[in-house]
């Protein structure tokens, strides 16, 4: 049975675009518990909790953080729209996909849990004269589909996937979505991944990722979901005015424990970021 709803699901450095939902047949793939699977990765990654509470902290350290990045834009010509569409961007952050997508559709609903991340946001559609953005402060993860968020033609969940409940969080998206979905997800073995195992072994410790995009297909394949999967390559472009920022934001980041870690983590920075109108550091994501 094939369902006319067109989705889309996506992947950090990849784009995935739903094209049709259809029934699995019963085998042995349907007996492996993917879900689970992802959640025991995500113990042994060392990615870290992120509360409404740190995003409010990062917040404008973030928004400078990915100004100058290619990600947005190569994001952007992946996303399907018509002048007479609705958007959801879910953990729209500082509004770097939002605000864009206001001026191709007919309104834009901006989700996030973090108050400084929408200020910034509604900071970025006031310079650029953007009207038709409506902001929220929720978490997907509370938000409940057609009373508190309505359905919208296009869904947009970029760098902001939920993981601890990823099925639910999946069903979520899909669930808002009446045409697409483009959910963006990591993969593993670009330069970024290449940076933090080097900068991990550098203070004395490994690296352990999650493969969010295999796990998330497995998962959306078993829920009879059917992904394009699409990948993308672009490069974040950091700058700080000094070393000291770089060490806060890279510190945020990795679970840095002893005042040892700490000194070899400075010692990283000064030796690999180099001095060009301030500190820069450059992932090539592919």
């Amino acid at each position: 049975m094939v369902i006319d709803t067109k989705l889309s699901f996506g992947i950090y450095n990849h784009i995935i675009v739903l094209v049709k939902r259809i029934l699995v047949s019963n085998r042995e793939i349907d007996k492996i518990n993917w879900e689970q699977l992802w959640k025991d990765e995500l113990k042994r990654s060392e990615v870290e909790n992120t509360t409404q509470l740190n995003w409010d902290k990062f917040a404008e350290q973030f928004e400078r953080q990915y100004s100058r990045s290619d990600y947005r834009d190569k994001v952007l010509k992946k996303v399907h729209t018509e002048p007479d569409y609705t958007v959801l961007d879910v953990g729209c952050g500082p509004g770097n996909l939002a605000v864009p997508l206001a001026s191709r559709v007919k309104s834009v609903t901006a989700l996030d849990m973090s108050q400084d991340m929408l200020r910034l946001a509604k900071q970025q559609a006031t310079a650029q004269k953007i009207s038709n953005i409506t902001f929220v402060r929720f978490d997907l993860e509370d938000v409940i589909i057609g009373k508190d968020i309505q359905p919208h033609d296009v869904v947009v969940c970029s760098r902001a996937f939920p993981k601890q409940n990823p099925k639910g969080s999946l069903l979520k998206l899909n669930q808002a979505a009446k045409k697409y979905v483009y959910l963006t997800l990591k993969t593993i073995d670009d330069d970024a991944y290449k940076f933090y195992t080097n900068l991990y072994q550098e203070i004395g410790k490994e690296y352990r990722t999650y493969q969010d995009y295999i796990y998330g297909y497995k998962l959306l394949y078993q829920m009879g979901i059917l992904a394009h999967i699409d990948f993308i390559d672009y490069t974040d472009s950091f700058r700080y005015e000094k070393a000291e920022d770089a060490f806060q934001i890279l510190n945020s980041h990795i679970r840095v424990e002893t005042k040892g870690q700490k000194d070899k983590l400075m010692t990283f920075i000064l030796r690999n970021i180099q001095k060009n109108n301030g500190f820069k550091l450059d992932m090539k994501c592919k």
